[in-house]
């Protein structure tokens, strides 16, 4: 977690301290403490009520008393934040807090956490489609589709998801072993998605998926999941996203193309282990957006 711009902290600070000493903020004392002088305190009651005076320290501590403020100096400083409803195969999840700001963003809000959370699809079968467009320079014409039902191991992300805004920023996809044997765990090893639009380090994303749109659908951080099928399911030219497969899938340059690619695939039964490659990564460090070891 990085830590927040002193410059924001300075702004915040006084912005708050302003609204305590106009009264805004009930129980709040405002502490004004110079050498050789007795503190001085504006008191602001449950009311709303601001009461100036000199105090000595026993009657700081005497007013501290008499306020909520009191009963948090006794306890070690802690802020507890409810998370929103966790997706399921949830396996790390991580708080991003950022300071608050004194200028609300597009939400209305002034502040804005967000969350990365990296979890795993179990294996299903999921929908291919490739959409045979024009050759450069030729007009557009009528596209012709091939659809394939792909059964792929699970699917592992990772997600930089902004619960204000809710959407994601980031997005990483991969692929769990079919000969995975249990529950994955934070050390499992991952594999490349071996397919298209996603590389070993998009606009520092490790395993980072290229999709633009993304952060134009709104979701709950319980869809995350949802996104990544939708991600899965978005057709791609066999032609055109055919050099994507030079780093991330040998065995469809063996077969000459995207399309017997997917056709052995499916007519295999999905895809063999010995198909995939490794991306030197584990769970964890692909929750911890590392680069690959390899």
């Amino acid at each position: 977690m990085q830590p927040p711009d002193r410059r924001d902290l300075n702004e915040n600070l006084r912005v708050e301290v302003e609204a305590a000493l106009a009264g805004e903020v009930p129980q709040s004392v405002v502490l004004l403490q110079c050498p050789d002088r007795l503190p001085r305190a504006l008191v602001t009651d449950v009311y709303g009520v601001t009461h100036p005076r000199v105090i000595t320290y026993a009657d700081l501590l005497g007013t501290l008393d008499q306020s909520t403020i009191i009963d948090q100096l006794e306890h070690e400083p802690e802020r507890r934040l409810p998370l929103p409803q966790l997706p399921p195969g949830t396996v790390l999840v991580d708080l991003v807090e950022r300071a608050a700001t004194s200028v609300p963003n597009s939400t209305g809000t002034t502040g804005s956490n967000s969350y990365v959370v990296t979890g795993v699809l179990p294996a299903r079968t999921h929908l291919f489609t490739l959409q045979s467009g024009p050759a450069f320079g030729e007009e557009q014409t009528d596209k012709e589709t091939s659809t394939y039902e792909i059964v792929l191991p699970p699917i592992v992300y990772r997600a930089l998801y902004n619960e204000a805004l809710r959407n994601v920023t980031e997005l990483s996809v991969a692929l769990l072993s079919p000969e995975l044997e249990g529950d994955p765990a934070p050390h499992t090893q991952v594999f490349r998605y071996p397919f298209s639009n996603v590389y070993s380090n998009f606009q520092n994303v490790v395993e980072g998926v290229c999709w633009y749109q993304k952060q134009d659908i709104t979701l709950s951080m319980h869809q995350l999941p949802d996104l990544v099928k939708r991600f899965v399911s978005i057709p791609n030219d066999p032609t055109h996203y055919t050099r994507d497969l030079t780093h991330n899938a040998p065995a469809a340059l063996e077969l000459k193309g995207y399309a017997p690619f997917l056709e052995a695939i499916e007519k295999g039964g999905g895809i063999p282990h010995d198909w995939l490659v490794p991306a030197g990564l584990t769970i964890q460090e692909l929750h911890q957006k590392k680069g690959r070891t390899e």
